[in-house]
């Protein structure tokens, strides 16, 4: 009788073989949900915490961020106030690490977000009408969740900061109130 060709069916080296390849894409899909599932939420209501962050633009008296994050979908809106003054912006940007461009009123802005393991960073390029800049931002998480800690360099012509934000999570309850009061402060200034 003649010897079996490697390969057919029957011959134990091809199960292990199979057995093998299926136990490594097993491992595979596994390791790659698990990353995903791993990755941090940044959504909440989050205030600043002035003693613990370095700021080397002019310190707002009061910054309130609220952010959205629910899968490859991250939204942030911050308000700063100053005494009687305050800013607001809102920016929405896919974590998909793509190229995503935006021109609101005189400014344009091309932003990337991807994963640097369990930081989240923003890549942004801006451009004040001829004036153009940059925005590099690293979010993490840091005390079990409920602080955002957020280096950023800022970059244009006229400015040059390096930042690093101390955010706190605002309890649940409290988030809603603190946002009426924001947006309050916000009115009584712009009327």
């Amino acid at each position: 009788m003649a010897p079996r060709k490697a390969g057919l069916k029957g011959d134990g080296n091809t199960t292990m073989k199979t057995s093998g390849l299926t136990a490594l894409c097993l491992f595979l899909t596994t390791a790659v949900a698990t990353g995903d599932e791993a990755k941090p939420n940044f959504s909440g209501t989050w205030v600043l915490n002035q003693a613990r962050s370095r700021l080397e633009m002019t310190a707002p008296a009061k910054s309130t961020f609220w952010i959205e994050h629910h899968g490859g979908r991250f939204k942030l809106t911050r308000t700063h106030a100053w005494d009687e003054r305050w800013n607001t912006l809102s920016f929405e940007v896919p974590t998909d690490g793509e190229e995503h461009y935006r021109k609101t009123g005189f400014s344009e802005s091309w932003s990337r977000m991807a994963w640097l393991e369990d930081e989240l960073v923003l890549d942004m390029k801006l451009a004040f009408g001829e004036e153009q800049g940059t925005n590099v931002v690293h979010y993490r998480l840091a005390d079990e969740g409920e602080t955002i800690v957020a280096a950023e360099w800022y970059h244009t012509p006229n400015a040059r900061h390096h930042n690093l934000w101390v955010l706190e999570r605002v309890p649940d309850a409290q988030a809603v109130e603190h946002r009426d009061r924001l947006k309050e402060f916000a009115e009584r200034y712009t009327a």
